[in-house]
């Protein structure tokens, strides 16, 4: 129609196209020169690593250099600016997806549902109209078959979706007035820097290097660009998860750290995370040792024997990381295993009746097994799925001892529990005897569930 075709040439060029969907498509993306291929493959995989449709800015941000977000200078960006990548954009995707992807201009004034204000893939509401979008959902489960993907895989080679996402997303952050912000505002950069964290958690293993600088531009941007007082506020937004707040009303407030835990970048927490695993960005959560407490004389040598860098051998103030591991859905084992491999200690006493971490994580998982199973059988796969994290626990140092179990039990409030039972699950699950485990488990809750 751009070209003035009549209505009959139109019909003849439709006459002509394969008669199936999907050799259709084959027939557009094959008209593509290798360069423009590998490009549009790109596009593809951008669209398949999204949420939901982006805004065609936010698009033009993750189609730059992976290292676009870090060497952005802060600072609003204008809106001649935004105008002039918006039409490079659409004349980019046009040339290379042949129409199978296109930028569809909402109607501000439409009943339609649209991008909310605060939507983090937008820098201005009147552009955030502007969605990249897939010709026909067709379209769609065209690229995602088996056989497609596969081809846009070896296209692409090492492009690492989520890497050029999390780079977009830093980009915008950049883009707030970080001296000033008003509460829709901080509400964004909240939303921004968490879906910034999201994609970074899928980096592959070969941008890590990329992602660490990507990771401490985030942190720096946090704790030094944006006002004390508005980083307070970012964390308070940030702490929504009913377990973490009955440690935060303890006068102790998790810093990025904990943020970068919860979004499970185990890479970043490998590289840069010191010993121990606590963070010094917050308050202090962890209980005071007494030091009136008698101290044997063995004891008292033992300790000067120990490496300075033992957890036990000075008070230890701050967060412990593993609480935030703790509340993270799904559960990441690897996280676990990294910050415990990082000198967690599971038996450090938090500032609570005498809690430790071991204890809130035997807490949660006898509260996700027991409590919020619907059956025999979900009880079981939650069981199965804490297991690996609790031989890990034992593995650095945790114990089960009646007196740690029996904390546990007030904490989940089971006083209809076997005690002796789920006792004894727990002591075959740390001999390695996860059958036996299995068999005391349903022994201790049967009454309940059945």
């Amino acid at each position: 129609m751009g070209n003035d075709d009549s209505v009959s040439d139109l019909q003849r060029r439709l006459d002509l196209l394969p008669p199936d969907l999907e050799r259709s498509y084959d027939a557009i993306l094959d008209t593509l020169d290798p360069f423009y291929f590998e490009h549009a493959a790109q596009y593809f995989k951008l669209m398949g690593a999204w949420k939901g449709p982006p805004s065609a800015l936010m698009f033009s941000f993750a189609d730059e250099d992976v290292n676009f977000g870090l060497v952005q200078p802060i600072g609003q960006i204008s809106e001649d600016t935004m105008k002039a990548r918006l039409d490079t954009v659409r004349r980019r995707i046009n040339s290379r997806c042949k129409g199978l992807l296109e930028i569809t201009d909402m109607n501000l004034y439409s009943t339609e549902p649209q991008a909310p204000a605060d939507d983090p893939d937008s820098l201005d509401y009147d552009l955030a109209v502007h969605r990249v979008q897939y010709l026909h959902k067709s379209v769609k489960d065209y690229i995602e078959a088996p056989g497609m993907a596969q081809k846009l895989d070896s296209a692409v080679g090492n492009f690492d979706c989520y890497l050029h996402l999390c780079s977009a997303h830093l980009f915008l952050t950049k883009t707030l007035p970080l001296a000033s912000m008003s509460a829709v505002e901080m509400y964004r950069l909240a939303k921004i820097v968490r879906t910034c964290l999201e994609y970074a958690a899928k980096v592959s293993q070969t941008g890590e290097k990329t992602l660490l600088a990507h990771i401490d531009e985030i942190h720096r941007i946090l704790t030094q660009e944006l006002r004390r007082d508005l980083f307070e506020e970012f964390r308070d937004l940030e702490i929504r998860i009913k377990t973490l707040k009955q440690w935060i009303w303890s006068g102790c407030n998790p810093g990025v750290p904990s943020l970068i835990v919860r979004t499970g970048i185990v890479p970043y927490v490998r590289a840069r995370l010191g010993h121990g695993a606590i963070t010094a960005d917050s308050g202090n959560v962890l209980k005071t040792p007494d030091t009136k407490q008698k101290v044997k004389k063995r004891d008292l040598i033992l300790s000067k024997f120990r490496s300075k860098q033992s957890a036990d051998s000075e008070p230890q103030k701050g967060w412990p990381l593993l609480l935030d591991a703790l509340v993270t859905r799904p559960l990441n084992l690897e996280m676990f295993v990294c910050l415990l491999d990082r000198g967690a200690d599971p038996n450090i006493a938090l500032k609570k009746s005498g809690t430790t971490v071991w204890i809130e994580v035997l807490h949660r998982a006898v509260s996700d097994c027991i409590f919020l199973a619907d059956d025999l059988t979900d009880e079981e796969d939650k069981w199965r799925k804490w297991t690996p994290i609790i031989r890990t626990f034992f593995d650095h140092g945790a114990t089960v001892t009646k007196e740690v179990y029996g904390k546990v039990r007030r904490r989940t409030d089971g006083g209809w529990l076997d005690r002796d039972k789920m006792y004894q699950a727990l002591v075959s699950l740390k001999s390695g005897d996860e059958n036996s485990a299995m068999k005391h488990l349903r022994e201790a809750v049967f009454v309940l569930l059945t």
